[in-house]
């Protein structure tokens, strides 16, 4: 070890070590022939969906009579570097757990379902050791139990209709694509995290949500969500929300094409909330907010056997009011490649970038509180992900983050992320 390094540096670099380590001893994918499945031939435990396998019988019984348990647990590790950044490691937990109830199956009624799911969070969030705005984990949360969400839906030819405790990050703003990797940014955009509280991870609230499915390639939706999704701390069990602040209307029109046969999808989406706005510099009260978002997955690449799969997404968001506003505008793009190793047909290979803008009023106000900050943020990140079996994941992940909003300056955070389904 090159004893120049920093104590941080020593530690992201044994990070990295152990992450080459990992990918080196990778298992093969079993033989196609031999994974295969038949009647005569049930799926061995590996091959299963669940690490707790069918429970003797009793988890098939149950899902023939449409309900389905479920959990997840997914726990992850980082160790961060950067001059003028406090160097050293974290870790998050999320155990989600839940069920699912096919309402066709319970008690005859067609297209219904009821889905209802609740998180228990633990560990420290790396960011607050980076000082960056766009999470270093999408999944770091202040360490608390509660439940996340609680809908039915219902599906009535082409219109769909759900209607509970939801996240509006579930409906709106999706790309699938942009889901492969750790920072919070690639998921829900910071135009949205950063300047509403509407319900998202961790954070679920009432709301409502109806898609029209128009034709084969065009899809509308539009849902409605407390504005208030309540603070996101350790009391808040899942009951802290408020209508006391109004609404947060979303829309969203979804087009999908398949050129040359490669599935693609591209959104266009905004939202209105109607809550009470601080203006940042002055203080006083004003209604309403707004913002637009475009995004688009495109596979550009499929071999005949399936695999390799090459994949290119990009997004953005603008929020134009700068008074009420930290986040201003956000720009995202990336490329992801499936099957890059005859060995690992499932893996998926990522290398994304993300940059956000700030509002040039908040800005000014922090900065005019004695807290300098950046007028932007940028996120780099490579990432894999490596399926070991229907039930578990393993992913090592590197990003860089370039003038952290907070700190004002750089890191490189090494982490990997270890899901389970049980």
């Amino acid at each position: 070890m090159n004893e120049g390094m920093r104590p941080g540096e020593r530690g992201v670099a044994a990070w990295a070590a152990a992450i080459l380590t990992f990918l080196l001893a990778l298992p093969g994918a079993a033989p196609a022939a031999r994974a295969q499945t038949t009647a005569e031939s049930p799926p061995t435990w590996a091959e299963g969906p669940a690490l707790t396998g069918d429970w003797g019988g009793v988890r098939t019984r149950l899902a023939y009579r449409g309900f389905a348990p479920y959990a997840t647990y997914t726990i992850e590790g980082f160790g961060a570097a950067g001059k003028g950044i406090d160097d050293g490691a974290d870790w998050t937990s999320v155990l989600e757990f839940g069920f699912d109830v096919d309402a066709q199956k319970l008690i005859g009624l067609p297209g219904g379902s009821l889905h209802a799911s609740a998180l228990w969070i633990e560990g420290t969030d790396p960011s607050e050791r980076v000082g960056n705005l766009n999470a270093i984990s999408s999944l770091s949360a202040p360490a608390a139990a509660r439940l996340y969400q609680l809908w039915y839906k219902q599906v009535l030819g082409p219109v769909t209709a759900k209607i509970g405790q939801v996240i509006a990050s579930d409906d709106f703003m999706v790309s699938v694509a942009a889901a492969l990797y750790f920072n919070a940014g690639f998921g829900t955009y910071p135009t949205f995290t950063a300047n509403i509280n509407a319900p998202t991870y961790p954070l679920g609230a009432p709301g409502a949500v109806v898609a029209w499915q128009a034709a084969e390639v065009l899809q509308l939706q539009a849902g409605v969500y407390v504005a208030d999704a309540g603070p996101n701390d350790a009391g808040n069990t899942g009951f802290g929300w408020s209508t006391d602040h109004g609404w947060a209307v979303f829309s969203e029109i979804a087009y999908k094409p398949k050129p040359g046969g490669l599935a693609g999808v591209y959104k266009l989406g905004g939202y209105y909330d109607t809550a009470r706005f601080t203006d940042l510099v002055s203080g006083e009260r004003d209604r309403g907010n707004w913002s637009l978002y475009v995004l688009g997955d495109q596979t550009i690449y499929a071999s005949a056997e399936g695999t390799p799969t090459v994949t290119v997404f990009g997004g953005a968001g603008l929020s134009p009011q700068e008074d009420r506003n930290t986040v201003h505008y956000y720009v995202q793009g990336g490329v992801n490649v499936t099957g890059l190793l005859p060995s690992r047909p499932k893996d998926t290979l990522g290398l994304g970038a993300t940059y956000t803008g700030f509002s040039d009023d908040f800005v000014q106000a922090s900065r005019a509180a004695g807290t300098p900050v950046t007028s932007q943020e940028a996120i780099i990140e490579l990432t894999y992900q490596a399926v070991i079996t229907p039930f578990l994941t393993l992913q090592p992940d590197l990003q860089y983050v370039v003038d952290a909003n907070q700190s004002r300056h750089n890191a490189v955070v090494v982490g990997i992320r270890m899901v389970a389904t049980f």
